[in-house]
Parts: C-alpha cells; sequence; structure tokens
C-alpha cells in the first residue's frame, strides 16, 4: 500500500505543474493542427476592403478568419498583389501574386506596399493555420495615386568649403525619399547673384544650373562664376517621379581675381591680364571704334567704359568684363572725350568722363541715358582748361582731374562732389601731365607726365608734401596710370614704348626697365585700370 500511495502522489503533484500542463497541451494541439486537413474559412465571407489608395500603397482590411482547430489569435495572414486579375483564387494567388507584407498572426488590416504608382492593383489575402492549411479571400483592386510627394531634407544645411575666384566647394547631407532608394535620387546645384532661390519653385525660375544631375551625390565643386562677387546656391533634389526638394539656401563670395584692363589703341583692343603673372595670359577683344584711349571699371556691374576720342567716333562705350555684350552709350556732341573714371560706391554711382577740346567734365548716373553730353555738364570753359585724366577719391567722392593746355594750365585739380564749381588746385606749374589715379586711403596722387623728362610723379594731397618723382628714367611716354590699393602698387602705360609697368608706390628704384612687365602683344597702351 505504500508504494502505491507514492505513486498516486507523484501523479497528482504532476497535474498541478503549470510548466508540464502547458507543454501536455501544446504537444496535444500541436498533434492536432498536424493532423488538421481544413483551410480557415476568411471572414465577412472573404470579402476585402481598400482604403484610400497613396502612390505606392493601397490600405487593406478584412473581418477575421476562423478554423475548426486554430484560434483566431494563431491564424497568420499574407497580402499579394498584382497588375492583372490572375489572384483572385488560392492557386491563382500563390502562382501569381506579389508578395506585399508576409505572414503575420493576428492581423485584420496593413498597408499594400511596393506598388507602382498610377497603376490599377489587384489585391488579395491568404490565411494560414496552424497545419499550414492556407484560404484566399475573395480579391479586390484599387488605382494607386500619383508621386506627389518630394523627397525629405532632414538635415537641410549647405556647408561651403575652399573658395577660388571661378567658384567653390559645397557639401550637404543626402536625402531620403518614401518610395525611391536613396541612391537613386538625383542632386542638381543651382547659383544666383541674387538671395532668390530659397524655393524650389524660385531655384527652377532664377537658380542657374551649376552642374548636370547626378544620382547619390553630397558634394560638389561650383566652376564658371565671376570672380569677387556674392553667390547664392541651392541643391535640388529629386525623386524617379520628378518631384523636387531643396536644401536651406547659403551664399559666400568667390576670391577676387586682380586683374588690368588697358586699351591698345592701334589696334582698336581693349585687353586684360591676371596680375599674378609672370607668364601673363592677355585676354583681348576688338572692340567699337577706333581709338580707344582712357577706361574705366565699374565693378558692381561688371562693366569696362572706355572714351574713343578719335575724330571719326567720339564716343563713349562699355562692354562686359570678357568683351562681350558692346554698347554704345548714344552720347553725342562730344569732340575729344580724354577721361574717363567711375564712383562705384553704392550711395553715389556715378559716371564722370571729360572732353579736352570742349574743356569741360561730365557727370551722370551709372549707365547713362543716351543723349546731348551737355545734358551732363558739371564743368565748362569758365571753370576748366583741356582736362584729360580723371579719378575718384572713394571716400569723400571728390574727383580729380588732370589739365593740360599747353599753356599757363598744366596742373591737377579737384573739387566735391556736390559742389563741382568748389575747385581746388592741388598740384600746379607741371611739364605735360595726362592720367592720374587716387590712393584715397593714403592720400596721395600719382601721375604721369610725358614732357620732355618723361616722368612717374606722387603727391600727398592731404598735407601738402612736396611732389616726389617716382620713376623718371628709361621713359618716353607715359599715358595711363592706376593703382591697387590694397597691395601698394602702381600700374602705368607708355605707349611709345607699348610697355605696361609696375612699380611700388614708394620705390627708391627710378629706372622703368626695372619695373617693365613682359606682357606680349602690347600696342600703344592708352588708358589702365586695375580690378
Amino acid at each position: 500500500m505504500a508504494g502505491v500511495r507514492k505513486v498516486v502522489f507523484l501523479f497528482a503533484v504532476c497535474l498541478f505543474c503549470a510548466s508540464c500542463n502547458t507543454n501536455l497541451t501544446t504537444a496535444l494541439n500541436d498533434k492536432i493542427a498536424t493532423s488538421e486537413k481544413e483551410p480557415p474559412a476568411p471572414g465577412g465571407g472573404g470579402a476585402l476592403t481598400a482604403g484610400t489608395p497613396r502612390a505606392t500603397v493601397i490600405p487593406l482590411s478584412w473581418s477575421s478568419a476562423s478554423d475548426n482547430v486554430s484560434e483566431q489569435k494563431d491564424l497568420q495572414y499574407r497580402i499579394v498583389w498584382s497588375t492583372q486579375n490572375n489572384i483572385d483564387s488560392l492557386a491563382g494567388a500563390t502562382k501569381n501574386g506579389t508578395v506585399s507584407v508576409d505572414w503575420r498572426p493576428g492581423i485584420r488590416g496593413a498597408d499594400a506596399g511596393g506598388l507602382p504608382v498610377l497603376t490599377l492593383c489587384y489585391l488579395n489575402v491568404l490565411v494560414k493555420d496552424r497545419a499550414g492549411n492556407i484560404a484566399a479571400y475573395r480579391s479586390t483592386s484599387a488605382t494607386t495615386s500619383a508621386d506627389n510627394t518630394p523627397p525629405s531634407v532632414t538635415s537641410n544645411a549647405i556647408a561651403v568649403g575652399a573658395l577660388a575666384n571661378d567658384g567653390y566647394a559645397i557639401s550637404w547631407s543626402k536625402a531620403t525619399d518614401l518610395i525611391t532608394p536613396q541612391n537613386l535620387l538625383r542632386y542638381r546645384a543651382y547659383t544666383s547673384k541674387s538671395n532668390n532661390i530659397d524655393t524650389p519653385a524660385h531655384v527652377l525660375a532664377n537658380g542657374k544650373e551649376n552642374g548636370a544631375w547626378t544620382q547619390d551625390m553630397s558634394s560638389t565643386v561650383l566652376t564658371g562664376l565671376d570672380d569677387d562677387v556674392t553667390y547664392y546656391v541651392n541643391i535640388l533634389v529629386e525623386d524617379e517621379n520628378n518631384n523636387p526638394q531643396c536644401y536651406l539656401m547659403n551664399s559666400a563670395k568667390t576670391l577676387k581675381r586682380p586683374r588690368i584692363f588697358w586699351t591698345d589703341s592701334p589696334s582698336a583692343e581693349i585687353a586684360s591680364t591676371d596680375t599674378s603673372g609672370p607668364p601673363f595670359t592677355v585676354d583681348r577683344h576688338t572692340v567699337t571704334g577706333v581709338n580707344p584711349f582712357a577706361i574705366a571699371v565699374d565693378p558692381v556691374d561688371r562693366k569696362i567704359y572706355w572714351a574713343d576720342n578719335d575724330p571719326t567716333v567720339k564716343k563713349l562705350f562699355r562692354s562686359d568684363f570678357d568683351g562681350q555684350n558692346v554698347e554704345d552709350l548714344g552720347i553725342t556732341g562730344l569732340n575729344s572725350p580724354s577721361g574717363i573714371a567711375i564712383d562705384y560706391t553704392l550711395s553715389r554711382r556715378y559716371l564722370y568722363w571729360t572732353d579736352a577740346t570742349n574743356n569741360k567734365i561730365y557727370r551722370s548716373a551709372l549707365p547713362p541715358a543716351a543723349g546731348t553730353a551737355d545734358t551732363y555738364k558739371i564743368l565748362d570753359s569758365a571753370n576748366v582748361h583741356a582736362p584729360y585724366g580723371i579719378d575718384i577719391d572713394l571716400s569723400t567722392g571728390d574727383f580729380f582731374w588732370v589739365e593740360n593746355d599747353g599753356g599757363s594750365n598744366r596742373q591737377i585739380r579737384k573739387a566735391p562732389y556736390s559742389t563741382p564749381t568748389s575747385i581746388s588746385n592741388i598740384v600746379t606749374g607741371l611739364s605735360s601731365p595726362l592720367d592720374l589715379a587716387v590712393d584715397y586711403v593714403n592720400h596721395v596722387l600719382y601721375w604721369t607726365d610725358y614732357g620732355s623728362t618723361a616722368k612717374v610723379l606722387s603727391h600727398s594731397f592731404t598735407f601738402g608734401d612736396p611732389t616726389t618723382e617716382v620713376i623718371n628714367q628709361n621713359l618716353s611716354f607715359p599715358s595711363g596710370i592706376t593703382i591697387d590699393i590694397g597691395n601698394g602698387t602702381i600700374y602705368w602705360n607708355d605707349a611709345d614704348k607699348n610697355h605696361i609697368y609696375r612699380a611700388p608706390v614708394i620705390t627708391a628704384d627710378k629706372n622703368a626697365n626695372n619695373h617693365f612687365l613682359n606682357i606680349s602683344g602690347t600696342h600703344g597702351p592708352q588708358g589702365i585700370q586695375i580690378y
């Protein structure tokens, strides 16, 4: 009896062990499910309900299926789709359907994704019990919408890298898209000289393409830009359905490329070269007219102006820095336009020019409207005598000019821009002055004198320091002169020797030969301007 009681006691303990009970139940259920041959019954008569389609997604819902053995929570569902009406049966769905949502237990709805846009799609749901018996619902259909959602730019900053005088480097974080894989998104850089490319529409309307569309890109180098100009930049990113998104607009200023412009009178050319040489690469542009003489540079509008004083021309012209878009300013009534200068300060923006034969100085807003020169006259023969070179003190707006009538009026004079008739004599008793340049930072004048002892000279117009000879040897006919204030350098031409020279503003070396720039192909250079 004791042995029997022990066996009964152990059996009773096992009946009350939760782990054993669960394992036993599971084993029994698995055995029943394995022997189960009847598939589940789709709920709601097998009807499927399609929600509002999106570009590549159609929401789908259904009623839960039931099974004679498996519990509803254990039933699993799969969504398949096709572009043909060939998945309405279990055999058709298995053979022709593309899986969108794979087996998931207990669900009554899900988004069928990965569908083609703007396409009629057929969808069906398969249900499977624990024994692996499968039944199909009744297929339904819906048409996906167009893809109108642009890529997402979570980190939208554009970083500016190394600057050059014709562009700069930029980089950004790659975008993402709900449909297009990240590596298939394409990018393109756009630039503008104005703050007007802050939205995709503004980028397309106002931006200039810089480079081609490129997939999977996160950096580029902007090229072909003008030097010394602030450029705004933005990036457009597009998905495969051409939905655009842009980044946060940024800007940077390209580096200045110092260069000189000069007139080659005999060849009727405007020429320029980078001052960083030698060697010097010269850009030459044949211009309208016969004898381009004086020249001026407007760095704001990036225009060069020149005066042609040939008796058959007697006009003012302007063009782009590269010699394109030449314009006759249409100023009539000139006789011998001899000097030209630009006050490019934004608060003033004036063009000045002289006429040595008419004994007049003129001023107009930039650019002048076509008309009679006297419309712009600010000084005439009552005030001036054979004015030639002219230049501006950009700090004050005062203008300086050279007078050389071959008699008693061979001097340098100045007047305030606000009251031009308030004239002051700065340097008098000169030999044959022709052109001048104003160092408005250090208040020093530099000028050329082609007299019997041809020279380049200077004079402090603030402190009245004596005139000094900067260069006084081996010159023949010094003509135009200009100054690079930032680098403390003067440039001047010698029209007879066909030479261009460069020297420090303060030099003890008076010999022009030591400052000659070997710039080939120069013919009778007259006016010169630094930029």
